[in-house]
């Protein structure tokens, strides 16, 4: 197979806001053919999970959790870095800001440290 054309590549970069890996696949994966690989990414794209529903379920979780006791800290997690480790009384408003802000970050995890040492995550 011929390496798709950087033109190609460029468009569905300009048009879908994605990477260079992600715009290569959409055309290897559719023999280089621009309509039908703007199709797939479309239909793709449309398929994700809306970011702020995303956040506004976990904000619920997280209600949840401290509705069965105190929650102590917070720590938001990128695969296996942490990012933020806070404690919860800083403010009920930095604990909800720092969960939306996870869910707009790719293959994060919240743990939420209650009482008791009980955690969970989100």
């Amino acid at each position: 197979m011929t390496p798709p054309e950087l033109e190609h590549i460029d468009e569905l970069r300009k048009r879908f806001d994605i990477s260079y890996e992600e715009a290569v696949q959409a055309l290897r994966e559719n023999n280089g053919d621009l309509v039908q690989s703007l199709v797939a990414v479309e239909r793709r794209l449309a398929a994700r999970p809306d970011p702020i529903i995303a956040g506004l379920e976990m904000l619920d979780q997280v209600e949840g959790m401290s509705q069965s006791g105190p929650i102590r800290r917070i720590r938001v997690r990128y695969a296996n870095r942490l990012l933020k480790d806070m404690p919860v009384a800083l403010t009920a408003l930095a604990a909800m800001s720092v969960s939306l802000l996870a869910t707009f970050i790719n293959r994060c995890s919240i743990e939420i440290e209650q009482e008791g040492s009980r955690q969970g995550s989100l």
